[in-house]
């Protein structure tokens, strides 16, 4: 670990939050090959709004089906209320009840992965959480312009609490 490359980290707040409701553009990636994100987010930005059930205000950024080799599918999506004429390019995901460990990334867009990294290789163990398997997500509301890549998003990291973590779930 190269202290110089991992992003500050300010401790998560412990959030449960009951089961909702995903509708969004699904893509799979390779580890370390996620460049593309950017262009899934501009196909999907023409849908928000147009969405039936849509719960307006809030995307989401949603990490799913990570293995062993950490290839991962990612899902730009809106919250909906139920699932209804999902357009035949999107795709739909029903996320349970969990408990998250929420993470600030205040910097512009472009060094997300260094948030990242800095909770996978020590913020989760300093809060003393453990992953679990379970989607994990960014949150973006009113305060992040897309045009700018700046104000800030919320990293949501599936946990269990009272656990000293090691690794991150497969």
């Amino acid at each position: 670990m190269n202290p110089e490359s991992i992003a500050p980290l300010s401790p998560p707040r412990i959030v449960s939050r009951d089961a909702f409701l995903l509708c969004g553009m699904t893509q799979h990636y390779a580890a370390g090959a996620n460049a593309g994100i950017p262009s899934q987010w501009s196909r999907f930005v023409p849908h928000i709004g147009h969405i039936a059930q849509e719960v307006p205000g809030v995307t989401y950024g949603v990490i799913t089906n990570v293995d062993a080799d950490n290839n991962f599918d990612y899902m730009c999506a809106v919250e909906v209320t139920a699932f209804s004429s999902t357009p035949a390019e999107l795709s739909t995901m029903s996320v349970a009840a969990q408990q998250y460990a929420v993470f600030d990334h205040r910097d512009h867009i472009s060094s997300i992965q260094s948030t990242m990294r800095a909770i996978w290789e020590r913020g989760l163990i300093d809060a003393s959480v453990r992953a679990t398997d379970a989607p994990c997500f960014e949150r973006y509301d009113d305060r992040f312009d897309p045009r700018t890549g700046l104000g800030g998003l919320e990293i949501w990291v599936p946990v269990v609490t009272g656990h000293s973590p090691r690794t991150r779930p497969r």
